[in-house]
């Protein structure tokens, strides 16, 4: 390396060992002196702008600190040389994802639109792909999909997610879909469920935060018996 008075400022190879603090902080301990005994790193996740103090203080500049093959570089200056400080990394399994999802509304009817979200998250890298199949023969790749059900019934939604490194997670949740005004689910509407909406009469929440709210309006009152007695079988 030639320096800004013209001068050849001559290159010095040290290997060194790493020791792993947590995740993403190291100490590099140096097989010889140079001016510091160790470095202390910092490693952002995306493994750009490397923080490298050394033991004496002084901070590298990030420009100087790179990984390349699964070896970290590091230049440093000395009095009259340059060294390059490499220590090789330590293979780190991958974690895989975790995945989860939710959906709105939570009992949805026959053909009405449902929103479904993932919720999946990966700690040490990102999600690259969603599979969703909703239990009826339907399936979506994307990351929060919309769906409806044709027929009334019990299905299993099962959401797999795969990471950057090839790692996949899967996960599976039970979805009753039912027509809203069969409050309690046995297939009649009768004085049964207006006995229902009677138990939660006025009560307020979110619009379908409760099956008696029938119209989902966030309020139990008589327009939700006026859609119970419209589909009334006795």
């Amino acid at each position: 390396i030639i320096d800004s008075d013209g001068m050849d400022i001559p290159i010095r190879k040290i290997n060194a060992s790493i020791q792993w603090i947590d995740s993403n902080q190291a100490r590099i301990t140096l097989n010889q002196t140079i001016g510091a005994e160790w470095f202390y790193i910092e490693l952002p996740f995306n493994r750009n702008n490397i923080v490298v103090k050394r033991s004496d203080g002084l901070i590298i500049n990030s420009h100087n600190a790179w990984i390349e093959n699964n070896t970290l570089h590091i230049i440093d200056c000395g009095p009259a040389s340059m060294y390059l400080v490499t220590a090789k990394m330590p293979t780190v399994s991958n974690l895989p994802p975790v995945a989860n999802l939710i959906w709105s509304p939570l009992n949805p009817a026959p053909s009405e639109t449902i929103q479904f979200n993932s919720t999946s998250y990966d700690e040490d890298g990102y999600i690259v792909n969603y599979t969703w199949n909703f239990g009826d023969g339907n399936a979506s790749y994307e990351k929060n999909p919309t769906h409806a059900y044709a027929k009334r019934g019990n299905y299993t939604v099962t959401l797999t997610v795969r990471d950057n490194n090839g790692a996949t997670s899967v996960i599976q949740k039970k979805i009753c879909v039912w027509a809203s005004w069969d409050i309690n689910h046995d297939n009649k509407t009768n004085v049964q469920d207006l006995i229902d909406i009677a138990r939660h009469w006025m009560e307020k929440g979110k619009p379908g935060w409760i099956k008696e709210d029938v119209n989902r309006d966030g309020v139990v009152n008589i327009l939700d018996l006026i859609i119970v007695a419209r589909h009334w079988t006795g």
